[in-house]
Parts: C-alpha cells; structure tokens; sequence
C-alpha cells in the first residue's frame, strides 16, 4: 500500500484535496443549519416576546371578550329554554275544535291576504341578506349571536302567514314570533350594553315567565275572539321590549341609532294602530278589510329595514369599547 502511494503521489493529492473539500462543505452545512436554528428560534423569541406585550398591553381585554363570549351563549341557550315555558301552559290551545272558533271567518283571511304573505318573505329576505353580509364579515363573536337570534322571528313570521292555524304549527309560530321573537335580540343586548349587572338577565327571564303564561295563552287561543288575539300581539311587542331600552340608554352613546330609532318609530306605529287604529273605530272594520292588512304590511315592512339595519351595525358604534364580563 505505501509502495502504492509513493509511486502515485498525484492520487495521494488529490483523495486529500476531496477529503479536505468534503469536511469543509459538511462544516459549512453545519454551520448553516446553527444559523437556520438561531434564526427560527431568535424568531420564536421575538413572536413570543411581543404577543406578551400585546396581552401586557391590552390587560385582559382578550380574556374578558371570551369570557364574555362564553357567557352570552351560555345565557341564551338558558333564555332559548325559557321561551318554551309559557307554551306548556297553554297546551289545549293547539288542540282545539275548529268548528268553535271564527278564526277563518276573519282572522285567518287577514294573516292568508297575499300582501301579508309578501311583506312577511320579504321581512326573512332582508334578514337572510344581512346575515349573509355579517357572516362574510365574521368580526365580533357577540354581533354574529345577535344576528342569528333575528333568524327565529323570521322564520316563524312566515309560517304564520302560510300555515292554517288550526295546525299546531301554524298556531305555535303565531305565539312564538310575537313573543320569544321579539325578545331574542333584545336579551342578548341587553347583557352586552350592562354586564356588570349579572342579575339582571335572570331578573327578565323571570320577567318573561310571568307575563307570557297568560299572553301566550291570549295569542294561541283559537277559540276565544280574533281580535283579541291582535290586540295581545300589539301590546306584547311593546311590553317585551320595554326592558331592553334601559340598556340601550345606558349605552347611547356607543350604540348604533338608525335601527333603534327605526324600531322605536315601528313599534310606536303598531301600538297606536292597535289602539285607535281602523279595527277599533267606530265602523269595527273586519280584519280581512283592506286598510287593516295595509296598516299589519306597514308594520312588516318597517320591522324589515329594522331588523337588517340591526344587523348591519351590530350592538356598538365602530371603535366603542366591546362588553367585558368578569
């Protein structure tokens, strides 16, 4: 082997030079994958080291947006089971004999007219529309809930109008749209407009039970008369959400005006309607009459622009402060 290696000194040179390039290239990788090393984890350091000063800086806004998140939905869900209750006191309203009640003579002509069955879709439309828009939009967890809970009213508003009350289905989505619709929203606004007030949702759910046993036994009675049930419709959109305008006041400054403001001016409207309006004049217009239904579409179509606009603001201004809960 060395007689080999003196006699060819030229392949001595060159095994060395390759040997030689090869440990330099494997130190130059190796150095290379320390330098990889330290920059990912001087990366890591620095990402780590400002997500603590983001949360320093803020104190615990983010802690308290998700611990208020978590809260409002464990609320409703609560609420979404109260707004059953009214209804087992009332059962043998969605058993009743067709043949006692004069709910096709006049009432069930009202609610079938084909403006009414128009303005109701058109109503869900607007509200799909906006939900769309918020859920393409996906910003605050709060303002998507407070979307979503429009979705119950829409809904069974449309049944109402499509559905023979005599059907129990008919019948329930009549006293569940002038009772638990309206008042969805209203709930979780109010939470967001007075977190600090923790009892205060238990005060209305409690609230809820008491006056809607007997109204919702008023709106489901289908043997009682028809105009009754009208006017336990007007004035319960008025009393359901007389609460929620003391949160809204508490905040006024933060909250969006232009649904508010539009709600107020249609709930205004169909109370008034109801109480002086054509179907307690002295001529006792029927409620299939066509200026009753005229006044039931006005109604619609305004709750319509005030449901979108709800959820097209959401419950705060932009850049006022979200609601905290601790």
């Amino acid at each position: 082997m060395m007689q080999q290696t003196r006699r060819n000194p030229a392949a001595h040179a060159v095994a060395s030079h390759r040997g030689s390039r090869a440990v330099v290239s494997a130190l130059s990788n190796l150095r290379g994958l320390f330098q990889r090393t330290g920059a990912a984890a001087k990366l890591r350091l620095n990402s780590a080291i400002l997500r603590k000063t983001a949360t320093t800086d803020m104190g615990d806004d983010a802690d308290t947006d998700d611990g208020f998140n978590a809260y409002a939905f464990r609320m409703v869900k609560i609420f979404l089971v109260v707004t059953v209750i009214p209804f087992l006191f009332c059962l043998k309203n969605f058993f009743t004999n067709p043949a006692l009640s004069d709910f096709n003579f006049e009432y069930g002509p009202h609610l079938a007219a084909p403006l009414l069955r128009a303005t109701s879709s058109f109503q869900a439309v607007m509200v799909a529309l906006a939900l769309f828009w918020r859920e393409k939009n996906r910003d605050a967890p709060c303002d998507r809930l407070f979307a979503w809970l429009f979705v119950p009213e829409a809904i069974f508003h449309v049944l109402l109008h499509f559905l023979n009350h005599h059907n129990w289905i008919g019948n329930f989505a009549f006293g569940y749209a002038f009772s638990a619709g309206i008042a969805l929203p209203g709930f979780l606004s109010l939470m967001a407009y007075c977190p600090k007030e923790k009892k205060l949702p238990w005060m209305y759910m409690i609230l809820y039970i008491a006056t809607q046993i007997p109204i919702c036994c008023g709106l489901t009675d289908m043997v009682g008369p028809a105009k009754i049930r009208l006017n336990f419709a007007n004035v319960n959109t008025a009393t359901i959400t007389g609460p929620f305008f003391y949160g809204i006041m508490k905040r006024w400054k933060d909250v969006p005006k232009l649904p508010v403001l539009l709600a107020c001016g249609v709930i205004t409207y169909q109370v008034t309607m109801g109480i002086i309006g054509p179907i307690n004049a002295a001529t006792a217009l029927k409620l299939y009459d066509p200026s009753v239904v005229f006044q039931h579409a006005v109604v619609d179509v305004g709750f319509a622009f005030a449901y979108a606009g709800s959820i097209y603001y959401g419950l705060f201004l932009p850049g006022k402060p979200q609601p905290k809960f601790s």
